[in-house]
């Protein structure tokens, strides 16, 4: 597996998440109803008529401190919020598999996170808007691992380990 086949991947990867993430802002044409607790100013539950639910802490209305959305389809975040966006630690799950485990930012991953994808390739490293970016590593189903630097979602530099412990250096082009 060469670069530009690792970047594809996560390219791939990263564009199926973010089409799920959609689900995170409140759409303006569902009603939404406080069916328990405080939903301005306090820890509630609020559902939504297309089968969204948000169980957790709101302030001024916002999701806002630590709780959990639940889509109709089986899509979940949990962990914190901040205005309506996840930020802080979170996990994102998705009934194909998909898992984001790490930091969030304005909805985005940013900071450390770790990815695991559904035919069990894993990026554990560092985000920043959504996209691998500084140190990272990626290991694909069948044991090759790729362990070096992204930028922007780009594998820059870094080496290929086989299963065999065999290594290849790999440099920006």
């Amino acid at each position: 597996m060469n670069k530009k086949t690792i970047s594809k991947l996560i390219t791939v990867a990263m564009v199926l998440i973010l089409i799920g993430l959609f689900f995170y802002v409140k759409n303006q044409n569902t009603v939404p109803e406080c069916i328990e607790g405080d939903c301005q100013n306090g820890i509630g539950t609020l559902i939504f008529d297309d089968g969204r639910r948000y169980a957790g802490s709101f302030r001024e209305g916002y999701y806002d401190g630590q709780g959990t959305l639940t889509i109709a389809d089986g899509r979940q975040y949990v962990g914190s919020w901040e205005k309506d966006l996840p930020s802080g630690q979170g996990v994102q799950t998705n009934p194909d598999g998909t898992k984001y485990e790490g930091e969030w930012k304005d909805g985005n991953y940013h900071g450390h996170g770790v990815l695991t994808l559904p035919g069990g390739g894993v990026y554990e490293g560092g985000w920043f808007e959504d996209k691998p970016h500084g140190n990272g590593t990626y290991t694909h189903p069948d044991g090759r691992k790729y362990v070096g630097q992204y930028s922007k979602g780009v594998a820059e530099q870094g080496v290929l380990i086989m299963p065999d412990g065999t290594e290849k250096v790999i440099n920006s082009l």
